[in-house]
């Protein structure tokens, strides 16, 4: 008998369930809030957590198996109601295996008010690659805000999305959680900066220097 895709993939779904739940106990979500995803090691489709699951309790057996037609080929019937932007981000991004979404306070608080994060502190450029842009807004679930996602995603680990959250990428989820945890971060950073005086971004010669060492890292991450 052929095994079932949760018995072919336990251990990436076990990682999803992990993530989901370090999301909310880390801070960076609540209740239903934000989302997990992992590309399928045969690029067949994805495996994303469900639609208004408490993640206290999640399971593997709660996860979701999708082709890239967003067509639920084994698990939950109700997927993430973010799938649009889990299936457009994995398409534009062959590098990417892991996405996380967040809704955590202080990138929210710059995704409201649709301000991006410049290269301001060293630790951004090594993490996401380049500047946190804020992708237009879109409505939650549909393709425009998809799409919208994908055009600030082109070169970078972040994004914030327009009146929403927060999307990182990883080349596995712990990388994408990290990426999450440290937007967070350099947003109160930024946040809190802005009330004692003007934030001076990085110089160009640094930025090109420290984007070379990002890139270089990720090649050594993929054995290229």
């Amino acid at each position: 008998m052929e095994k079932t895709l949760l018995e072919q993939y336990r251990p990436i779904a076990e990682q999803v369930v992990q993530t989901a739940r370090e999301m909310i106990t880390k801070g960076l979500a609540y209740g239903v809030a934000g989302n997990v995803s992992a590309r399928l090691p045969d690029n067949r489709g994805l495996l994303i957590t469900p639609s208004g699951k408490n993640y206290g309790k999640l399971t593997a057996e709660d996860l979701c198996f999708v082709d890239w037609q967003g067509q639920v080929l084994e698990g939950s019937p109700r997927p993430s109601s973010e799938l649009a932007i889990h299936t457009a981000t994995y398409q534009a991004r062959p590098d990417c295996r892991g996405v996380v979404h967040t809704h955590s306070t202080f990138a929210c608080a710059l995704a409201v008010t649709r301000t991006a994060i410049p290269v301001f502190i060293d630790e951004l450029m090594y993490v996401t690659g380049g500047p946190v842009r804020v992708a237009e807004y879109g409505f939650p679930g549909s393709p425009e805000l998809a799409q919208n996602l994908v055009g600030a995603l082109t070169d970078v680990q972040a994004a914030l999305m327009a009146n929403h959250g927060v999307i990182g990428l990883g080349d596995d989820l712990a990388e994408a959680l990290h990426v999450c945890e440290v937007v967070e971060k350099i947003s109160e950073v930024y946040i809190n900066a802005l009330k004692v005086g003007p934030i001076f971004e990085l110089e160009g010669w640094v930025i090109e220097r420290q984007r070379k060492a990002f890139l270089a890292k990720k090649a050594r991450q993929r054995g290229q």
